[in-house]
C-alpha cells in the first residue's frame, strides 16, 4: 500500500508501507512479509526551455473571424452567418437575431481576418449622435432607432458623446 504523507507544489513525500500475505497449508500458517522501501520524495522537474512564440492576436474583447463573400465597411456591426464568416450584420434578416459578433473598426475584403470588438469605444469624426443606446441598423451601420422593416432591435453601445460610442453587446429583442 502506498500513501501520500504530504504534498505541496514542488514536492510530495511519499510512504509506502510492508505486504503481509497469510496462507494457510495443510494446517500450517505461512506468514509472509515482504519489506517496504523506505519513504520516497518525489520533486518537481526543472522546467523546459521556453517555447517559441506565436503570432500576436487581437487585444482584448476580440476576436478574428473570416470575412465571407461581401467587402465589410469599417464602423460596421458585423454577424456570423452560417458557413461562420463574417457579414455586415442587419436587423431586417432573421437569421442576424442572435448572431451579431462586435463592431469592426476598419474596412475588410472578402477572405481577410477581421478583428471583431467588444467592450472598447469607437470614435469617428464624422458622427453626430445623441446620448443614448446604439442599436443594429440596416447592412452593418449603426442606428439609435429601429430602421423600417426591423424584425429585431438589438442594443451595441452606448453614445458617450457626438463622435464616441461605448461598444457592449447586448441581447436582440424580438420586434414583430
Amino acid at each position: 500500500m502506498t500513501t501520500v504523507v504530504s504534498s505541496e507544489p514542488s514536492a510530495a513525500v511519499i510512504e509506502r508501507q510492508t505486504s503481509v500475505v497469510v496462507t494457510r497449508e495443510g494446517g500450517k500458517t505461512h506468514v509472509v512479509q515482504q519489506p517496504a522501501p523506505p519513504q520516497v520524495v518525489v520533486t518537481r522537474g526543472i522546467p523546459g526551455p521556453e517555447g517559441k512564440r506565436g503570432p500576436v492576436g487581437p487585444a482584448g474583447d476580440a476576436i478574428t473571424v473570416k470575412v465571407g463573400p461581401s467587402p465589410i465597411s469599417g464602423h460596421s456591426v458585423v454577424a456570423c452567418n452560417a458557413q461562420g464568416e463574417l457579414i455586415a450584420a442587419d436587423s431586417t434578416i432573421p437569421s442576424h437575431r442572435g448572431a451579431v459578433l462586435g463592431v469592426v473598426a476598419d474596412a475588410y475584403s472578402p477572405g481577410d481576418d477581421a478583428v471583431v470588438q467588444t467592450g472598447f469605444v469607437l470614435e469617428h469624426s464624422g458622427w453626430t449622435w445623441a446620448p443614448g443606446p446604439v442599436l443594429v441598423g440596416l447592412a452593418g451601420q449603426l442606428a439609435q432607432a429601429p430602421p423600417a422593416g426591423a424584425l429585431f432591435a438589438q442594443v451595441i453601445g452606448q453614445a458617450l458623446s457626438a463622435t464616441r460610442i461605448l461598444i457592449d453587446i447586448n441581447p436582440p429583442i424580438t420586434l414583430a
